[in-house]
């Protein structure tokens, strides 16, 4: 028993749900535990009233346990025991749609507390010590709660959006048409009764708007009564806003800034807590938004339309085009007997945001490191591109074992990808996808490593020590950037 390893260590190098011959029966209600022959390295507790599933034949190294072949389970927690008699929890938790966008969060926080993490559109599963587990759980739940209230939905988030309640006097409810108007022309909803105007939307349009008004009054030579121009200018009040990987990055800029406008601000990773008046916080707010869509836009591909609106196209590249002799000298560089039919552009603005958080997570983990994104093929064999490059990308979910593990494969030349990769259309065509890919710190290993399911410690990435190709183990890590068609002959 010596060389052999524990149970949890087998576990932890191997997929979701899946171990080595070792799993023998699975039980599940709001709780389930599962059970392996290795009885003296685990101490289990089941509970009354588990339903029971047995696999219909042994599990292999090459199987994988799938939820839909456990009935419908609200939550599933194994609990292990270790020599050192540390427990161990895996915890599937459900999740709403809206929470599918912080996925990437997720993900990266499971991977700082050293957590087996995985996903499908409904919920998301973490394995690994338990306290780290439920810290993760309450990380889970803090943006749920954070997130969960409806926000108001405008397309201009600038600054802090709040409510205010005006007095109107006789004469400013003669000239209330002319108020509504301006009010309007800020983008502001207003609504007011005989005594009272109400305004509501951004605290910094608000503080214009009462600015005006006051001007307003004040060339009527109004004196009926008196606004709180506090709101304006000096009421003092404590917020705190939450700060994005991209935002942290620009941590130095964002003290200068809170200092330029008298602000007193703490940072604490991924909240800062400001002290000033409302407009001053107003405007830092703007300025947080201003330097988050800047550091996204670093991360974007060099050939991007942003005045392309729809959240996903398909452009076809002018012959002849920069970007059009750019792609083309990648692919004919390997594949000079072939004739390219047609490139076309892929923007899926949802996939490319993800790609984007993962490689900006990447550059916050490893500052002042290069990311190694690099430009490599993929071919979808049977599988037509558009499934992949319209929905979630590369998923690892669907990928096999190969020479080196379970992993997602890309060529270093369109010749290594069109080997036994390439889809072929009805048309008799070939397509292969082009990819923007993260790799990170690339670890050339010897053919031999079938039974990875993820990069060795130290490295981001995988490649053959023997061949031009390269594997990744995590979802987001890739974006399909350019679909190329081409057929036989010059």
């Amino acid at each position: 028993m010596n060389n052999e390893k524990d149970p949890f260590s087998s576990f932890i190098e191997s997929s979701y749900l899946r171990d080595p011959g070792r799993i023998k029966a699975l039980y599940f209600n709001s709780e389930a535990q599962v059970i392996y022959d290795m009885q003296e390295k685990l101490e289990w507790k089941l509970k009354e009233g588990f339903s029971f599933w047995e696999p219909q034949k042994p599990l292999d190294d090459k199987k994988r346990v799938s939820m839909k072949q456990v009935p419908k389970p609200t939550r599933l927690v194994l609990k292990v025991r270790s020599k050192e008699s540390e427990i161990f929890t895996q915890r599937i938790l459900k999740i709403a749609p809206f929470m599918k966008e912080f996925i990437p969060y997720l993900e990266y926080k499971a991977e700082e507390l050293n957590l087996l993490f995985d996903h499908n559109f409904h919920s998301v599963s973490v394995y690994g010590k338990e306290r780290n587990v439920e810290e993760f759980v309450g990380y889970l739940y803090e943006i749920k709660s954070r997130n969960a209230k409806e926000e108001p939905k405008i397309k201009d988030s600038q600054g802090i959006y709040t409510q205010v309640e005006l007095p109107l006097s006789q004469q400013l409810r003669a000239r209330i048409e002319k108020i509504i108007n301006y009010a309007n022309d800020l983008e502001l909803i207003v609504d007011h009764t005989n005594d009272v105007l109400f305004i509501l939307g951004f605290a910094n349009r608000i503080a214009t708007f009462i600015e005006w008004l006051q001007d307003l009054m004040n060339s009527l030579k109004d004196r009926d009564i008196v606004f709180d121009l506090q709101f304006n200018s000096t009421k003092y009040l404590q917020k705190k806003l939450p700060i994005n990987v991209f935002q942290r990055i620009r941590e130095k800029d964002i003290i200068k800034k809170a200092n330029e406008l008298d602000l007193d601000i703490e940072i604490q990773y991924d909240w800062a807590s400001i002290e000033g008046t409302l407009k001053n916080i107003s405007l830092f707010q703007t300025y947080l938004n201003e330097i988050e869509v800047e550091e996204r836009k670093k991360n974007y591909p060099k050939y991007w339309d942003f005045t392309d609106l729809r959240p996903f196209a398909l452009i076809d590249i002018a012959p002849g085009s920069e970007e059009y002799k750019e792609i083309s000298n990648l692919f004919l560089t390997s594949m000079n007997n072939f004739t390219i039919v047609r490139i076309q552009r892929i923007q899926n603005k949802r996939l490319l945001e993800l790609y984007v958080m993962m490689v900006q997570q990447w550059k916050e983990k490893n500052p002042g490191q290069d990311p190694n994104r690099q430009m490599l093929f993929h071919g979808t064999r049977t599988t037509k591109p558009e499934v992949i490059y319209t929905n979630s990308g590369l998923d690892l979910q669907y990928a096999r074992f190969g020479s080196y593990g379970k992993g997602l494969y890309f060529g270093g030349t369109a010749a290594v990808s069109h080997g036994g990769y390439v889809h072929t259309t009805s048309a008799g065509t070939f397509q292969l996808l082009i990819m923007d890919v993260l790799l990170g710190r690339v670890a050339k290993t010897q053919h031999g490593a079938n039974q990875l399911i993820k990069a060795p410690d130290g490295y981001d990435s995988v490649q053959a020590s023997n061949k031009n190709f390269y594997i990744i183990y995590r979802n987001y890590h890739s974006y399909p950037r350019y679909l190329i068609e081409y057929r036989n002959g010059r």
